[in-house]
Order: C-alpha cells, then structure tokens, then sequence
C-alpha cells in the first residue's frame, strides 16, 4: 500500500501491485493485517486505485481485527495493538496495551 500511496511504483506495476494487496486482504477475510506505518494509508490506497468498496469494508468492520472493534469496546484512542481490550473487557497478557498509542491514523470521535 506504501508503493502505492506515495507513488513509488511504477505505472506499469501499479495494477498488480493493487490487485495482489486487495487479494491480501481478502485471505485475511476483509481485514486489517497492517501496523503502525501502512495503517494510515490502506484505505487511500484502495480508493485510489479502483478498489473503493473494499476501503469501505475495511472502514466499517467491526470485530477484531479494526478500527471499530476497538470502537465497540469503548475507544476514543488508537491502541497499541488491535486486541489491547479482548471482547470481555481483559486486556491483552502481552503487556503492550497503551490505549493512546500515538499514530497518524483515523481519528475515533
């Protein structure tokens, strides 16, 4: 998504590049498998070439793992990971759960 975010693949590697990120997504059953550098930038990537629908798909979801899952568990912050919370309410033994863990990432207002 970096490559074609910031328009460093070349035009003729552009299509296959997005078609193989949109199957990426797909095997991960139309979810986030992105950290902290390609977060921010998925849902443009996909808008920007061709592939919308699925950028809304990724938007919307709420279960684990995306943006509103942690939404649904009360977030007003991006966290550290995307299981900080687990659906009971616990946090995660892996002991890094910041719940304001700085990203440029979407804003959960």
């Amino acid at each position: 998504m970096l490559a074609l975010h910031f328009d460093l693949a070349k035009e003729e590697h552009r299509e296959k590049i997005a078609r193989l990120l949109k199957e990426n997504i797909k095997r991960h059953g139309d979810h986030l498998t992105t950290g902290f550098v390609g977060t921010p930038y998925i849902c443009h990537a996909l808008s920007d070439n061709g592939f919308h629908d699925l950028a809304g798909v990724l938007l919307l979801n709420d279960d684990f793992p995306s943006w509103l899952y942690s939404v649904k568990l009360g977030a007003t912050t991006i966290w550290e990971r995307w299981n900080s919370v687990k659906p009971d309410g616990s946090f995660d033994e892996s002991g890094m759960n910041s719940l304001n863990h700085y990203a440029k990432n979407i804003v959960l207002t």
